[in-house]
């Protein structure tokens, strides 16, 4: 279902599997694996950042079937680097994405010092965005709101503040996050409070 597979690529990666648009990808961690796994081609890099070892052997096993050049990124790398993003996960996608230029063909790989001064620079809008006492990120599924709690608190903000697009989904995910930030809006754009949540905790 990726639509990256109307073209093709010099190199694929897959950085995570975690629970997401399981309507589409499937109910199971090895369902996405295995819609993920479609992106590996014949004769082509794919690297894979997953750190969960089964998880990487199962994407592993599916790309090779197709004769894909497989990388692994070891799960204890990190990118040791000048690197602007905040966040201690930053370091493991810093990681991830420096292996994928480094497969890259030779005519097409950055230079070392190109790479130190992009990393060091580059920004991303919604993930750890902190614009003067706010900060703000587009955490969407269980596992981005697991990295975002563990990232808040080695930077926590000033003021937090939580927004989701559904009710149903954060009466499922939201205690994950009560006791970091002091308000939730949901997509009617009514304010919930952490008793209207089901097993949620904190102020």
């Amino acid at each position: 279902l990726d639509a990256t597979n109307v073209v093709r690529p010099l190199v694929s990666v897959v950085t995570r599997v975690a629970l997401d648009h399981t309507d589409y990808l499937g109910p199971t961690l090895d369902h996405i694996a295995r819609e993920k796994a479609g992106i590996a081609k014949p004769n082509t890099p794919f690297v894979v950042g997953e750190s969960d070892l089964t998880l990487a052997a199962r994407l592993r096993e599916l790309a090779e079937r197709t004769d894909a050049r497989v990388i692994l990124v070891p799960p204890d790398v990190r990118y040791e680097g000048p690197l602007a993003l905040r966040g201690p996960h930053q370091r493991r996608n810093a990681a991830v994405a420096a292996a994928v230029l480094d497969a890259l063909p030779k005519q097409w790989r950055p230079p070392v010092d190109a790479i130190r001064i992009g990393f060091g620079r580059a920004q991303l809008p919604g993930r750890m965005d902190r614009r003067g006492r706010w900060l703000f990120d587009v955490a969407h599924n269980p596992d981005g709101i697991r990295t975002l709690r563990c990232a808040l608190e080695t930077d926590p903000p000033t003021q937090r503040r939580f927004g989701r697009w559904s009710a149903s989904w954060v009466t499922r995910t939201g205690g994950r996050c009560w006791g970091i930030y002091r308000r939730w809006w949901t997509d009617s754009g009514l304010p919930m409070r952490p008793a209207l949540l089901q097993g949620g905790s904190g102020t």
